[in-house]
């Protein structure tokens, strides 16, 4: 019973780490498809708030033809951030500006200004792994925060109701809000921004399947049946400023 314990939890952290792979990698090809020399008008400044671990300046600093990378989040996580970093000998490009900064009380627009972010050019902002720690009130005023330049981008991950139920079912309580609080709450509704494309992330519920991540039609039956073999777990946003 115990070995059948221990398979069953490395299991389920097999799949949950599969879901943050997948949304990660779901994110990245929205970055370069957003930044990609074949857009000669897209954005070339890229901010990404709540940056957590998030390396992507220092993984593409070379490949993508981004002009400045401005990452923000709380000084603790920054810091411990660049010394594994330097630990590792990667070295920050130049491009990177880090700001220390509390998305809960902080104007992160004036930040960005002061650390030479330019408010007329087209930004690629992204919100990973980010909004549902915060009340779903911060998550919509926290939007509809966000600049709009004709060819802005945003990209943000929102949990699942779903999975929030089902980390509730263990006893732990780590989201503060989910996509179906948001939604009724009208965060998605972006002045001046239009939905250019959904993913889903979710975790098996049948034995034998793996880890799903897959764009979501406009429709409902898709969704039914997918979530009939699998848990919902994250939505990806793409949002495109017209």
């Amino acid at each position: 019973k115990r070995q059948q314990m221990s398979a069953s939890n490395k299991t389920a952290c097999r799949n949950e780490v599969s879901t943050v792979v997948a949304r990660h990698m779901i994110i990245d090809k929205m970055l370069h498809r957003a930044v990609s020399l074949s857009e000669p008008h897209g954005p070339r400044q890229v901010v990404i708030l709540g940056a957590g671990f998030d390396s992507r300046a220092n993984r593409f600093a070379t490949h993508l033809p981004v002009n400045k990378w401005f990452e923000i989040d709380l000084p603790a996580p920054q810091m411990y951030k660049q010394q594994v970093l330097r630990k590792g000998g990667v070295v920050d490009p130049e491009n990177l500006v880090r700001l220390p900064l509390d998305l809960n009380s902080g104007d992160f627009v004036k930040a960005l200004e002061e650390a030479g972010w330019d408010p007329t050019a087209p930004t690629l902002y992204i919100l990973e792994g980010l909004v549902y720690y915060f009340s779903t009130e911060k998550v919509v005023a926290l939007l509809k925060s966000i600049p709009c330049v004709p060819r802005s981008r945003i990209v943000v991950s929102v949990v699942e109701r779903s999975l929030q139920r089902l980390f509730a079912r263990y006893g732990v309580d780590a989201w503060s809000t989910n996509y179906e609080l948001l939604r009724s709450a009208g965060a998605f509704r972006l002045k001046n921004y239009k939905l250019r494309q959904t993913f889903s992330t979710s975790l098996p519920n049948r034995f034998g399947l793996g880890v799903w991540a897959t764009r979501l039609p406009s429709g409902t039956w898709w969704r039914r049946l997918m979530y009939n073999f699998h848990i919902p777990c994250e939505r990806v946003l793409e949002y495109e400023a017209i």
